[in-house]
């Protein structure tokens, strides 16, 4: 090992009161490192190391090389609409990193209006305050009902207080459903 100067020397020692580990051997012709110190090299090493890559991979921010996006998106944007869209637009920019992160509609927009996301992706029934809206995706449902319910006649598209005459009841504190209908009263 080279020559050690006094505040490396003091920290070493430190450390080895700390750890209640001898990491060097200090002699008259100098120090050599006991397994613990070699270990401790090992990882001194190994954070320089990466280190260095941070600085060039936060270079390539610095420099316009490289992005990120932060995008909140519900589960059906996330299962349904942007597995298809998402894969293209990431192969066609492999410079910007995606940060994806599934979360309720409401949330998408509390989070969008604070800055936590860039982008969010989030059911119309939902409250945005001052957020610019723009169309994504229509999803598209159908009502699947037994032969012997009463809208079984009913070819048209029907309204959804002709499917629910009910109250609708859930277990989820955020229920899309019900923030759907309370839109159409």
């Amino acid at each position: 090992m080279g020559r050690v100067y006094p505040a490396a020397s003091d920290r070493l020692r430190d450390m080895e009161a700390a750890g209640e580990v001898t990491l060097l051997i200090r002699g008259r012709r100098g120090i050599a490192l006991t397994e613990a110190g070699e270990m401790l090299a090992y990882h001194a090493r190994t954070i320089l190391h990466q280190m260095a890559q941070m600085r060039g991979d936060i270079g390539q921010y610095a420099k316009g090389l490289r992005a990120s996006v932060r995008v909140f998106a519900n589960t059906a944007a996330i299962t349904e609409f942007l597995p298809e869209s998402l894969a293209p637009w990431m192969a066609a920019h492999p410079q910007i990193d995606v940060d994806l992160k599934e979360r309720g509609s409401s949330e998408i927009a509390r989070s969008v209006s604070a800055g936590f996301a860039e982008i969010g992706i989030l059911s119309c029934a939902v409250e945005t305050g001052d957020l610019i809206m723009r169309p994504f995706a229509i999803d598209r449902l159908v009502i699947v009902v037994s032969r012997e319910h009463r809208l079984t006649g009913n070819k048209a598209v029907c309204a959804v207080e002709d499917c629910f005459s009910g109250t609708l009841t859930s277990t989820l504190a955020s229920n899309p459903a019900k923030a759907a209908l309370s839109c159409t009263k």
